[in-house]
Order: C-alpha cells, then structure tokens, then sequence
C-alpha cells in the first residue's frame, strides 16, 4: 500500500504542476479562441487526473472531509465552468441539474462532518471552502430552476470566474506545498492575484456594449482568496496541550501539563509510519523521558470505528487518536508525521515533522539526552 500511496502522490504532483502550467498558458492566450480551447480541454484533462489523484489519496489513504471538500470544489468548478461554455445562453440539461443539488446536499454533509472531525485545518479554510461550494451549486441549480433567463446573459463571467477559481485553487495548494515558510501568504497571494485577473477580465469585457457582469458573481470571487490549503502549526515555547486517550484494549492513558517528567510524544497515521519508524531509530535517548505513541486515524465514520480498533489489535498497544483531534493541536501535517518533546514544566521544547533529516535530527537531538 505505501508504494500505491507513493506512485499516487508522484502521479498527483506531475500532473498537477502539468496543470498549472497548460493553464496559465489557457489564460495567456485568451484573445485566441483557438488555441484557448485547444489549451483549455488539456487543462480540463489534466485537471481530471488531479483530482482523481487526491480523492484516491483522501479515501484510501488519509480520509479527512476537508480535503474531500476542496476536491469536490476543484472538480466542480471546472466541470461546471466547462458546461457553462458549452451551453451558453442555452439552459442545463437534467444531469447537470441534479449534479448540481447534489453536491449541494454532499457539501452541506461534508461540511458537517468536516466541523466535527477537528481535522488539521483551519475553521476559516473549511467554512471558506464549504460556502464557496455552497454559493456555486447553488447558484447553478437556481439558475436553472427559477433565474435563467435573467441570468442567461452573463455565462461568459461565470466560464471566467469557475475556470480561474478552479485554477486558483491547485495553485494555492501547490504553492502552501512548497512554501509552507510563507503560510498563510504562500496560500492567499495565488488566490488574490486570481481575484485581480478575474476583475480585469471583467472590466475588459464589460466594456463592450451588451455585457454586464450578474452581481451574485461579487461574493463568488471575493471567496476566490480563501486559503486553500492552509493547515495549523505549532511552535517550540508554546504550552503543551493536556489530553486523555485509549488505546486499542480500552486501556486510557492521561497526559498532565505540566508532566511528571520529560515527555516525549510521537504522531503517526498510516503514510507517516514508515517515517516516524525512522525516526526512533535515529533518535538516541538515555531511557528517563516518557515515550507515548499515539496512532491518528484521520476522519472515520462513527459506524466504522470498531472495524478499525479490530485491526489495530493485531499490534501492539497504542493510543489511538480518532480524527486527529490530539495531533492537529500539536501540528501535525500533511507527512502524518510529528515527534514533540514536552520538558517538565509543560513546554514545548522540540518538534521533529515529516521525513528525517540531518538538519532535523540534530535540532531535535539537542533537545534529547544522549546516552
């Protein structure tokens, strides 16, 4: 399973950064309709793979609502914005009628599910994501059912709006990936700059006699900069956060802040293991801190959970962290990796994320008593 997950994850970033550039090439050559459309389909193709990609990865990897949310909104908008331009002024047909209430109804589940699983995201991702979506479908499905033919005109700045939003957000995505040092700008500038090329779009074509922009696209592009993919830190110096878990035997383990003694806390979900294994291994100790390893699960289905404890049984005891509420207070990302040490007075003093380097591993192994 770990080489699938690392063939998909390969897959997802070539194709994405594929993506990225046939679309800002789709975007440069707008005033040629030909080798728009042309560089438009491949863009839609590969917008496909992408989001194939990360829905294998959000479902059999590392299930989280969150991240089912912004690839319902990537696919949508770009199927959306597609269709858009296909039918014009023409009305929908059926199919994309009920697509549109039902990922309407999907989102509004999704979103409930994603506010109760305290997943690593931030609250303003997820209510920023989940209205965008709401606001689109929405608009879409009222559009054909009451508005259309006072809304029938301005299908142009809705192809602009979903096709720039769509690309907005594996942009957002790709640069919160490789600058995470820039959070939260590395995620928000991707999603202003498209919000100004949406409004010079707008200007430049709503000068010409006929066109004029429907006003229900404003808060349809002010969503545009919300921050797709930001995810919460934490930082050395913080206080360390008390909690209680059990393990897969039912036995319940507590955490006091301050500890009793030196603490060290190790994070793990099924792709982060290989990691964290590497981890310990490289990590000398002298045996006097606490070691408490925690298993996090991601988003699981309430129905489900006792399949899961089943399995962790087949291992040894481990504390088992459902939806991530313990780790994603301490920072885990995206590696599903984090090791953070907890000195006496219940302060943060070292943090170890993601693969092992020599640069992490001597921070982290000033903090660790050597033997």
């Amino acid at each position: 399973m770990q080489t699938i997950h690392e063939v998909n994850i390969f897959s997802h970033v070539l194709f994405g950064s594929a993506a990225l550039l046939v679309g800002l090439i789709t975007i440069l050559t707008n005033r040629n309709t030909q080798r728009h459309r042309r560089y438009g389909h491949w863009f839609l193709r590969l917008l496909s793979v992408v989001v194939a990609t990360a829905l294998i990865g959000v479902v059999l990897f590392r299930p989280n609502p969150v991240l089912i949310l912004l690839t319902m909104l990537s696919s949508y908008l770009g199927y959306s914005g597609y269709q858009t331009i296909r039918n014009r002024d023409r009305r929908a047909n059926r199919r994309d009628i009920y697509l549109a209430l039902a990922m309407t109804l999907a989102s509004i589940g999704y979103g409930y599910a994603a506010t109760q699983s305290a997943t690593n995201w931030s609250p303003v991702v997820i209510y920023a994501t989940l209205s965008a979506l709401l606001l689109v479908t929405a608009y879409d499905f009222m559009k054909q059912v009451w508005l259309f033919e006072r809304l029938r005109n301005g299908w142009l700045y809705e192809h602009i709006y979903k096709m720039l939003a769509a690309y907005s957000a594996i942009l957002s995505a790709f640069t919160g990936t490789v600058l995470p040092q820039y959070f939260p700008y590395s995620q928000v500038g991707p999603s202003i700059g498209c919000l100004v090329l949406f409004a010079y779009f707008v200007i430049r074509r709503s000068r010409k006699p006929g066109w004029s922009p429907p006003l229900v696209l404003l808060p349809l592009a002010i969503l545009m900069i919300s921050p797709n993919s930001a995810v919460a830190q934490s930082h050395i110096g913080d206080r360390a956060v008390p909690f209680t878990l059990t393990d897969q035997y039912g036995k319940t383990t507590k955490l006091a802040v301050p500890p009793p003694t030196v603490t060290i806390l190790t994070f793990a979900d099924r792709a982060g293991a290989p990691l964290l294994r590497e981890w310990l291994t490289s990590l000398p100790t002298d045996g006097s801190a606490q070691v408490l390893s925690v298993a996090c699960t991601g988003w699981v289905p309430f129905f489900v959970k006792e399949l899961v404890t089943k399995e962790f049984r087949k291992s040894k005891p481990i504390l088992i962290d459902w939806n991530n509420k313990v780790a994603n207070q301490y920072g885990l990302d995206d590696t599903g990796c984090l090791l953070v040490k907890i000195n006496e007075k219940g302060i943060v003093t070292a943090l170890g994320k993601g693969k092992l380097t020599p640069v992490q591993l001597n921070q982290f192994t000033k903090q660790v008593p050597k033997q």
